[in-house]
């Protein structure tokens, strides 16, 4: 059959409701595909938003074959309709590398769940601009942190700014579902439309103290600011405060104990974020 044919590529049973089919195809290309309860398109599975090409313009799953830890590549029992195995769940990482020379070996992702060592973990574009990355997480993990590298060597790993460091020098979240990681801009904490002149020079004018904190926290700034927000490590924003008339504002003790970002917003929309630790 030729492409996006339903009926010439049939999967085998193994057994409690495992399908599996093994094909050999050319290694560093992209891949599209979507499972088929039955043998027409009738049966074709719903894909969720996280595993699609694109959430709007494309439905079709992913995955880039980079043959570089071995000669076979197992994806996984994906469930039907499904983000990743039992067990396990979907992890898609986001890089935008459009503001630096992209190393010829291209961008990678170093991770607790690959030992820290970015070369075997290679991140797909689509566009030129963006890398991403699919991992499926063992749901035991609670965890993850990560950097992106340009190339595949640590010594191209990016510096995470303090703003957005979870864990030593690392990004990083907690897991408790499906996710997919917000764009940001390699060596950055926001996207690259973000980045300004403004925002490099004033970050060291934003001061957070005591940090960290088991009382009131003093956040403090130099130059005109609009907004200020409060994110958890999941995004979630519990502060949203207008500050156009002020360069300090106070935390009271209302935010649980765990890791925060502080973001300062101009009118030029130009941002400046820093971690938040409250004991």
């Amino acid at each position: 059959g030729g492409d996006w044919m339903p009926n010439t590529t049939e999967m085998d049973s193994i057994g409690n409701m495992i399908y599996t089919v093994l094909v050999n195809i050319p290694a560093f290309a992209e891949y599209e595909f979507k499972y088929i309860n039955g043998s027409g398109t009738y049966g074709l599975e719903f894909v969720p938003f996280e595993s699609r090409v694109d959430p709007v313009l494309n439905d079709n799953r992913w995955i880039y074959i980079d043959s570089l830890s071995s000669d076979t590549m197992d994806i996984g029992a994906i469930r039907f309709s499904g983000n990743a195995p039992m067990g396990k769940y979907l992890l898609r990482l986001n890089v935008d590398m459009q503001l630096q020379t992209l190393d010829a070996t291209g961008c990678h992702v170093e991770a607790s769940f690959n030992g820290m060592n970015p070369l075997t973990t290679f991140m797909y574009s689509f566009d030129g601009n963006v890398h991403q990355y699919i991992a499926y997480i063992d749901s035991t993990v609670n965890m993850v942190y990560y950097k992106y590298v340009n190339g595949n060597v640590i010594a191209n790993e990016e510096t995470v700014p303090s703003g957005c460091q979870y864990i030593n020098t690392d990004r990083g979240l907690v897991l408790p579902k499906d996710s997919v990681l917000p764009v940001v801009c390699f060596n950055y904490c926001t996207d690259c439309s973000s980045i300004g002149v403004h925002e490099i020079a004033e970050e060291n004018n934003f001061i957070i103290a005591p940090n960290p904190s088991s009382e009131n926290t003093n956040i403090i700034w130099s130059s005109n600011m609009n907004t200020l927000f409060v994110t958890d490590i999941a995004g979630r924003i519990l502060l949203n405060e207008n500050v156009s008339s002020s360069h300090q504002f106070i935390i009271n003790q209302i935010l649980n104990s765990g890791i925060y970002f502080v973001q300062l917003i101009d009118d030029k929309g130009n941002q400046v974020s820093k971690k938040l630790v409250i004991q």
